[in-house]
């Protein structure tokens, strides 16, 4: 409505509320223009990629930055998705969590896809959005942030494969120490045992001299046992780091090393009076990073010179190991396998809150420096270990007994016993010659190769092999006898008495399976039996369940040689045992009907019909006690 010209003082009051809205629009216009200059000025000056969609996801704005990330302009975004910016595999998994995040019209943070840049590289990035809603709540668009992560997880994978080499390295470091403790544990067991079954015989005949010899010889191999358990034990974890503590550990780690190097190893270690009682992981972080560098030094460096300095000082413990040797280009060995160690050093001290560092040229020698927090940080978690329990421990342990067993002395069997430790096979030498006239070791080896050799040139029966020894192992020296000759019966020597290990075995072709521990007292049996023509399983792991897994994994195995099955010998034992019937229905939780179709089929297979019979066929085979 105009002013009333009537009226001059409403026309002025009204001209003046008219300039004050024009000045405040003004004001009102100059604020949004400052304030779109900032907002312009964070687009363009932020390193991340901000863009705008409609409510198809097609982009409505980019900033300038997206040239940085994805080497396109603004414009040559607008129009598009950013699926046509994605390799094929990769817009298929984030169109359908597009869909999902339009779905619920909430914002969104995070979301890590890979774009192809307009010169064909991969990016990595991180995607964050907001919807952009109309009053009516009605979903408009989308205004969000792209941030290039490519490096970050080009940092993390590499993160992750260095923790696996060095979880690779440290499995194979656990199964090489395990490996050496289990062969030469069970070696010196089968010379122990062998020694003691002698002094046994000798005892029964009245040798009290002769048993005494083999007492002393006994007590001989004892002391090499223990002797070699202490070094494999030394590598796991020094003795005398428990006992000398770090400086004293140190002391004999660096006499040892003077005693079969050449280089000439100054020290000068001051560590804090308390140190074992605060530190103890340390102790080992840093007696294992001397072991590495003076290995490093010994074997690669040809160095004259090593100065190893330990200090303490303002709440610090402070490493260096310098030597005046070739030296090396630290990022090439660090990026490569070969530096493994080094990266399992630089982990090992970082896990007591230090750091490492190491400076090494060609030519001019090594320093390798560390330094740790004392006294060290709270731990941050609770320690300990979860121990995985061993497959296939639950099974009993068969008959140990020694059934009467019928053979011919006159015909000798001539047998070939593999082994990479002597004492192995001198213990078995010693039983065989002194408990059974009728076998004839006619050759020795300590590798497969040579058993090979051995057995082209001269003929055996039975070739007895250790499951673990170098070049050829136990396995692959069966299958290359089995090639020659098909007909070749092959006991495995082994300490494992796993279910897994045991059925690769007999699938592989072996006619016997021998456990190291029992290897003494059952080896005349094993070969006696597999001379017959049947199959011979160590008395402590033969058992029910054991037969019934080989049976089904070989397929060709029956125990005697009977064709009887698993459940049948089940039956043979209750039976000789004086179960009836309805007992072995109940024990065996099959029908009575069933139980006497078994005895049948028994009869038949053992043509053994009077109960008497069949107990004492059992006591012959080992199912029973006598």
């Amino acid at each position: 409505m105009p002013p009333n010209e009537d009226d001059p003082q409403k026309s002025v009051s009204a001209a003046l509320n008219l300039e004050e809205g024009r000045r405040q629009l003004e004001e009102l216009e100059a604020r949004l223009y400052v304030s779109e200059e900032r907002f312009r000025t964070l687009v363009e000056s932020t390193s991340d990629w901000i863009w705008e969609t409609d409510e198809h996801d097609v982009y409505t704005y980019a900033s300038p930055k997206v040239k940085d990330l994805l080497g396109y302009t603004p414009e040559e975004m607008l129009g598009k998705t950013a699926l046509d910016f994605m390799p094929p595999e990769e817009a298929n998994l984030i169109k359908a969590e597009f869909v999902r995040i339009s779905k619920e019209g909430k914002p969104f943070a995070g979301l890590e896809n890979i774009n192809l840049r307009k010169d064909g590289r991969r990016v990595v990035v991180e995607t964050s959005g907001v919807p952009i809603l109309a009053r009516d709540g009605d979903l408009q668009g989308w205004r969000g942030i792209d941030r290039d992560i490519t490096e970050r997880k080009k940092i993390e994978e590499e993160g992750k494969r260095i923790s696996n080499r060095i979880k690779q390295a440290q499995e194979g470091e656990q199964k090489k120490i395990a490996g050496a403790i289990h062969d030469i544990a069970g070696s010196m067991l089968v010379g122990l045992s062998s020694s003691l079954l002698l002094v046994e015989e000798e005892l029964k005949h009245g040798g009290a001299n002769r048993a005494l010899v083999k007492v002393y010889q006994t007590k001989n191999l004892v002391k090499e046992l223990v002797e070699m358990m202490k070094n494999v034990s030394a590598d796991m974890w020094p003795p005398n780091l428990e006992i000398a503590g770090l400086s004293g550990a140190l002391s004999a780690l660096f006499s040892q090393a003077d005693s079969y190097s050449k280089i000439k190893i100054s020290r000068s270690l001051h560590l804090p009076d308390d140190w074992e009682k605060h530190h103890k992981r340390a102790g080992i972080v840093v007696y294992r990073l001397m072991q590495e560098a003076l290995n490093n030094a010994m074997k690669y460096s040809n160095a004259k010179n090593l100065e190893v300095v330990i200090n303490y000082d303002n709440n610090t413990v402070r490493v260096s190991i310098s030597d005046d040797g070739c030296g090396f280009e630290t990022d090439k060995v660090e990026s490569a396998e070969s530096g493994l160690g080094l990266k399992i050093m630089r982990r090992e001290i970082e896990s007591i809150g230090g750091n490492l560092l190491i400076d090494s040229k060609p030519e001019h020698g090594t320093v390798i420096k560390a330094e740790f927090p004392y006294p060290p940080p709270p731990p941050g978690g609770g320690g300990g270990y979860t121990k995985i329990p061993r497959q296939c421990r639950g099974l009993s342990h068969g008959y140990r007994g020694e059934p009467q067993l019928t053979y011919d002395k006159f015909m000798l069997i001539r047998v070939i016993i593999a082994d990479d430790h002597s004492i192995v096979i001198e213990g078995l030498k010693a039983v065989l010659k002194k408990t059974a006239d009728d076998i004839l070791i006619v050759g020795e080896a300590s590798n497969g190769n040579q058993a090979l050799k051995i057995a082209k040139e001269t003929p055996a029966d039975i070739y007895v092999l250790d499951i673990t020894m170098p070049g050829l192992n136990g396995l692959e020296t069966m299958a290359r006898l089995l090639y020659k000759n098909k007909k070749a019966k092959i006991i495995i020597l082994s300490m494992h008495d796993d279910a897994p290990t045991i059925i690769k075995a007999f699938q592989a072709g072996a006619w016997g399976y021998l456990v190291k521990e029992s290897a003494t007292e059952d080896i005349v049996r094993a070969l006696r039996t597999v001379h017959r023509g049947q199959y011979y399983l160590s008395p402590s792991v033969h058992n029910v369940e054991m037969a019934d897994m080989i049976s089904a994994s070989s397929g060709n195995l029956e125990m005697q040689n009977t064709g009887l099955t698993s459940k049948e010998r089940e039956i043979i034992q209750l039976i000789a045992e004086g179960s009836g019937n309805k007992q072995i229905a109940y024990n065996l939780k099959i029908s009575i009907n069933t139980v006497k179709v078994h005895r049948h089929n028994i009869a038949l297979k053992l043509n053994i019909h009077k109960q008497t019979d069949l107990v004492r066929y059992a006591v012959k085979e080992g199912i029973i006690k006598p």
